[in-house]
């Protein structure tokens, strides 16, 4: 099932994001790592593996 939905985030003074706990659950992140991929003029982050 497809799901879709923007939400803010923060940025501290160092870059960091910090992203809610529902969302990351959403794409399958289970541990404290995630995939980061630069494209074009977006990051997307996805579940390791």
């Amino acid at each position: 099932m497809a799901f879709s939905h923007e939400t803010f985030a923060v940025l501290d003074k160092a870059g960091r994001v910090q992203l809610h706990k529902e969302d990351l659950e959403k794409i399958g992140v289970k541990g404290n790592k995630v995939r980061i991929e630069v494209e074009e003029n977006r990051i997307v982050i996805r579940a390791p593996g």
